[in-house]
């Protein structure tokens, strides 16, 4: 099985090594935290799309906030 970097650059964001695509490091634009999901979201949905896959299939998410006062804003 041969992994390809859909992605190139120091923090490179997608590798899909087939069936299995994985994404680290998506971070979203600094604002609020709305905006910042909505900026992941976004940037998950086109790294997938690139693989030829999308969010139904997601296995496992980790979400890490700075600010547990900022969750369920």
């Amino acid at each position: 099985m041969s992994i390809a970097r859909l992605q190139t650059g120091r923090a490179c964001p997608s590798r899909n090594s087939q069936p299995n695509v994985y994404l680290a490091q998506v971070l979203g634009a600094k604002g609020a935290p709305d905006g910042q999901v909505k900026d992941i979201l976004s940037r998950i949905e086109t790294l997938l799309a690139e693989a030829k896959t999308d969010k139904s299939k997601i296995l496992s998410a980790t979400i890490w906030l700075t600010d547990m006062s900022a969750f369920g804003k």
